[in-house]
């Protein structure tokens, strides 16, 4: 009996599944949006509903306030116990949202605004200057279909590739018009996994940048029980004279699993370009 409860116990504290959400932001979704994948192969479905806000004024760069919703569908098919192709659907609705008050709130007791001053043109409203969008009003947009394919070569490792359809429409300005490529590779030790993935970009160009061909991408997570935290870095996929352009990512995520629901909530570290403020929702797992 004993034994049995340490296996059990050993199970529950060695499951290391990555919580699946890319960085909503356009400089990440518009390209090859990263997904952080697991090792099974089964089929499966699972529905990302996430909520995220953002503003960035770097005149005369570019200007991003706005709140988005976004609506994922990821479903996996099982090939072999080895092999599986995996399909992904994103929807976004940009909308004026309703998180402005509590982030201003949040960044003037923290004492992170720096001088900088939030939603200056009025809060819960659409502005979006960013490569061709120009838009001012809310709008659904349909984001860029992908494709990948894992190959499982031992219990602990696993290989994958993709292909990015470019269904979204750089006017939403969440969109390239390239094709992008991916390969990944994904790993598991105890209760740790990591995903490392490089991207090939199609060449683009976005006001004052051009993207870089290769971009790299870092997700560390770590899971115990029903808690999952992880860490992304992500590297620049614009070449420009400008950081607000040619810059990193970094961002922490903090899941909870309940059932067949995960909630989670994101959060942007410095140097805090090419990612957005915050972002929470959930997944409900078929």
């Amino acid at each position: 009996m004993k034994r049995i409860a340490l296996v059990w116990l050993t199970l529950l504290f060695c499951l290391a599944d990555p919580i699946p959400t890319p960085i909503y932001h356009p400089a990440r979704i518009a390209f090859y949006a990263i997904y952080p994948d697991d090792l099974s192969t089964k089929t499966q479905k699972r529905l990302i509903l996430a909520e995220t806000n953002d503003y960035e004024k770097e005149d005369p760069l570019y200007y991003l306030d706005y709140e988005l919703t976004s609506v994922t569908l990821i479903y996996q098919k099982e090939l072999d116990e080895k092999k599986a192709l995996r399909f992904i659907l994103p929807i976004h609705y940009v909308w004026g949202g309703f998180m402005d008050a509590p982030l201003d709130l949040f960044h003037e007791v923290t004492g992170t605004l720096h001088d900088y001053e939030h939603n200056e043109d009025g809060q819960n409203h659409v502005h979006i200057i960013y490569g061709e969008a120009y838009r001012t009003s809310d709008y659904l947009a349909l984001g860029n279909i992908e494709l990948e394919y894992k190959r499982r070569i031992s219990p602990d490792l696993a290989l994958k590739a993709g292909l990015k359809f470019p269904t979204a429409k750089r006017a939403d300005g969440f969109g390239s018009s390239k094709i992008d490529l991916m390969a990944g590779l994904i790993a598991r030790r105890g209760p740790f996994s990591l995903e490392i993935d490089a991207t090939y970009l199609g060449k683009a160009t976005f006001n004052a940048a051009s993207t870089k061909r290769f971009v790299y991408y870092a997700t560390l997570t770590y899971t115990r029980g029903p808690w999952s935290v992880d860490y992304r870095f992500a590297s620049s996929p614009f070449n420009s004279p400008y950081p607000q352009y040619d810059s990193v990512s970094n961002a922490v995520d903090v899941a909870y699993t309940k059932g067949r629901y995960t909630f989670f909530v994101s959060e942007n570290m410095a140097p805090f370009y090419n990612t957005p403020d915050f972002t929470f929702g959930v997944i409900v797992h078929f």
